[in-house]
Protein backbone atom coordinates (compact mmCIF):
# COMPACT_ATOMS: atom_id res chain seq x y z
CA UNK A 1 0.00 0.00 0.00
CA UNK A 2 1.16 3.54 -0.76
CA UNK A 3 -0.75 6.36 -0.54
CA UNK A 4 -0.13 10.03 -0.34
CA UNK A 5 -2.56 12.54 1.79
CA UNK A 6 -1.74 16.04 3.21
CA UNK A 7 1.75 16.22 2.07
CA UNK A 8 2.54 12.78 3.43
CA UNK A 9 3.42 9.37 2.50
CA UNK A 10 1.56 6.57 3.96
CA UNK A 11 2.68 2.91 2.92
CA UNK A 12 2.07 -0.18 4.56
CA UNK A 13 3.43 -3.88 4.58
CA UNK A 14 2.72 -7.60 5.41
CA UNK A 15 4.21 -6.83 8.66
CA UNK A 16 1.15 -4.94 10.15
CA UNK A 17 3.24 -1.40 10.37
CA UNK A 18 2.06 1.68 8.37
CA UNK A 19 5.13 4.10 7.61
CA UNK A 20 4.12 8.07 8.00
CA UNK A 21 6.74 9.66 5.85
CA UNK A 22 6.65 13.58 5.97
CA UNK A 23 9.36 15.71 5.24
CA UNK A 24 11.24 15.58 9.05
CA UNK A 25 10.79 12.03 10.29
CA UNK A 26 9.35 8.72 9.88
CA UNK A 27 6.85 7.94 12.24
CA UNK A 28 5.92 4.20 12.48
CA UNK A 29 2.33 2.89 13.72
CA UNK A 30 1.10 -0.88 14.27
CA UNK A 31 -1.95 -1.30 12.62
CA UNK A 32 -3.76 -4.15 11.55
CA UNK A 33 -4.05 -3.45 7.75
CA UNK A 34 -4.98 -5.60 4.74
CA UNK A 35 -5.83 -3.13 2.04
CA UNK A 36 -6.27 0.81 2.20
CA UNK A 37 -7.43 3.65 0.10
CA UNK A 38 -8.30 7.19 1.35
CA UNK A 39 -11.99 9.04 1.68
CA UNK A 40 -12.91 12.37 1.64
CA UNK A 41 -9.39 13.47 2.98
CA UNK A 42 -8.97 10.74 5.56
CA UNK A 43 -7.47 7.33 5.37
CA UNK A 44 -9.06 3.85 5.59
CA UNK A 45 -7.50 0.90 5.96
CA UNK A 46 -9.29 -2.62 6.68
CA UNK A 47 -8.15 -5.47 8.66
CA UNK A 48 -7.84 -8.97 9.02
CA UNK A 49 -9.84 -8.72 12.24
CA UNK A 50 -13.24 -7.79 10.34
CA UNK A 51 -12.80 -3.85 10.77
CA UNK A 52 -12.27 -0.46 8.94
CA UNK A 53 -10.58 1.92 10.62
CA UNK A 54 -10.80 5.50 9.37
CA UNK A 55 -7.75 8.35 10.41
CA UNK A 56 -7.10 11.93 10.09
CA UNK A 57 -4.18 12.27 8.54
CA UNK A 58 -1.93 15.70 10.08
CA UNK A 59 1.53 15.79 8.38
CA UNK A 60 2.58 17.26 12.40
CA UNK A 61 0.82 15.07 14.80
CA UNK A 62 0.63 12.11 12.99
CA UNK A 63 -2.37 9.85 12.66
CA UNK A 64 -5.22 10.01 14.61
CA UNK A 65 -8.15 7.51 14.95
CA UNK A 66 -11.29 9.10 14.03
CA UNK A 67 -13.72 5.41 13.59
CA UNK A 68 -13.85 1.86 13.72
CA UNK A 69 -16.75 0.91 11.03
CA UNK A 70 -17.82 -2.53 12.55
CA UNK A 71 -19.76 -5.36 10.48
CA UNK A 72 -18.58 -7.88 8.67
CA UNK A 73 -17.50 -11.24 10.34
CA UNK A 74 -14.68 -12.35 8.68
CA UNK A 75 -11.74 -10.76 7.32
CA UNK A 76 -11.62 -7.72 4.64
CA UNK A 77 -10.11 -8.66 1.37
CA UNK A 78 -10.47 -5.51 -0.72
CA UNK A 79 -12.07 -1.85 -0.49
CA UNK A 80 -13.15 0.36 -2.96
CA UNK A 81 -14.20 3.92 -2.60
CA UNK A 82 -17.45 5.06 -4.22
CA UNK A 83 -17.81 8.93 -3.54
CA UNK A 84 -16.08 11.47 -1.24
CA UNK A 85 -17.98 10.11 1.55
CA UNK A 86 -18.86 6.19 0.73
CA UNK A 87 -16.73 3.14 0.34
CA UNK A 88 -17.43 -0.27 0.11
CA UNK A 89 -15.47 -3.36 2.10
CA UNK A 90 -15.77 -6.88 0.79
CA UNK A 91 -15.00 -9.64 3.08
CA UNK A 92 -14.84 -13.60 3.10
CA UNK A 93 -17.92 -13.86 5.03
CA UNK A 94 -19.40 -13.30 1.77
CA UNK A 95 -20.75 -9.82 1.89
CA UNK A 96 -20.05 -6.16 -0.05
CA UNK A 97 -20.52 -3.34 2.61
CA UNK A 98 -21.30 0.55 1.78
CA UNK A 99 -20.51 2.81 4.03
CA UNK A 100 -20.92 6.56 4.77
CA UNK A 101 -18.50 8.05 6.27
CA UNK A 102 -20.24 11.28 7.43
CA UNK A 103 -22.60 9.36 9.34
CA UNK A 104 -20.52 6.86 10.80
CA UNK A 105 -22.39 3.69 9.11
CA UNK A 106 -22.95 0.94 7.15
CA UNK A 107 -26.54 2.25 5.00
CA UNK A 108 -26.40 -1.48 2.66
CA UNK A 109 -25.12 -4.50 2.07
CA UNK A 110 -25.37 -7.58 -0.39
CA UNK A 111 -24.68 -11.37 0.35
CA UNK A 112 -23.21 -12.45 -2.90
CA UNK A 113 -22.57 -16.07 -1.14
CA UNK A 114 -25.96 -16.62 -2.37
CA UNK A 115 -24.81 -16.33 -5.98
CA UNK A 116 -21.21 -17.73 -6.28
CA UNK A 117 -20.30 -20.88 -6.22
CA UNK A 118 -16.53 -19.45 -5.25
CA UNK A 119 -15.37 -17.52 -2.03
CA UNK A 120 -14.09 -14.25 -3.63
CA UNK A 121 -14.91 -11.47 -5.85
CA UNK A 122 -12.06 -10.54 -7.69
CA UNK A 123 -13.96 -7.24 -9.40
CA UNK A 124 -17.37 -5.37 -8.90
CA UNK A 125 -19.11 -3.01 -10.37
CA UNK A 126 -20.76 -0.72 -8.03
CA UNK A 127 -24.19 0.61 -8.28
CA UNK A 128 -22.27 4.34 -7.53
CA UNK A 129 -24.65 6.61 -4.85
CA UNK A 130 -23.94 10.32 -3.79
CA UNK A 131 -24.37 10.93 -0.58
CA UNK A 132 -27.44 12.11 -1.65
CA UNK A 133 -29.26 9.29 -3.30
CA UNK A 134 -27.60 7.29 -0.20
CA UNK A 135 -30.43 8.60 1.82
CA UNK A 136 -33.62 7.88 -0.46
CA UNK A 137 -32.68 5.59 -3.41
CA UNK A 138 -30.50 2.75 -1.77
CA UNK A 139 -30.25 -0.03 -4.53
CA UNK A 140 -34.50 0.83 -5.56
CA UNK A 141 -32.91 2.47 -8.71
CA UNK A 142 -33.92 0.89 -12.14
CA UNK A 143 -31.73 -0.18 -14.15
CA UNK A 144 -29.67 -0.50 -10.93
CA UNK A 145 -27.07 -3.90 -11.17
CA UNK A 146 -23.95 -5.68 -9.64
CA UNK A 147 -21.52 -7.05 -12.05
CA UNK A 148 -19.54 -9.36 -10.00
CA UNK A 149 -16.64 -11.22 -11.42
CA UNK A 150 -14.08 -14.53 -10.09
CA UNK A 151 -12.05 -16.82 -11.08
CA UNK A 152 -14.59 -18.99 -12.87
CA UNK A 153 -17.70 -16.71 -13.49
CA UNK A 154 -19.34 -13.59 -14.09
CA UNK A 155 -22.78 -12.53 -12.40
CA UNK A 156 -25.10 -9.73 -12.97
CA UNK A 157 -27.58 -9.15 -10.12
CA UNK A 158 -30.37 -7.01 -10.78
CA UNK A 159 -30.75 -4.68 -7.17
CA UNK A 160 -34.01 -3.76 -7.73
CA UNK A 161 -35.79 -7.12 -8.55
CA UNK A 162 -33.30 -8.94 -5.79
CA UNK A 163 -32.21 -11.42 -8.65
CA UNK A 164 -29.46 -12.74 -11.08
CA UNK A 165 -29.86 -11.39 -14.15
CA UNK A 166 -27.77 -13.84 -16.17
CA UNK A 167 -24.69 -15.59 -15.09
CA UNK A 168 -21.28 -16.67 -17.52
Amino acid sequence: MGLVLNSVLLTGDEDELILFWNKDKVRRYQIGVNRGDVVGKKLIVAGFDNRVRMYEVNAESGLVKLHVFVGHVMSIYNLTVIDDGIFTSYSYDGTIRWWNTQVKACFSFFNFKKYFRNDKILCVDLPKFSLEEERHAKFNREGSALILLNASEIVVFDTMRKEVKWRL
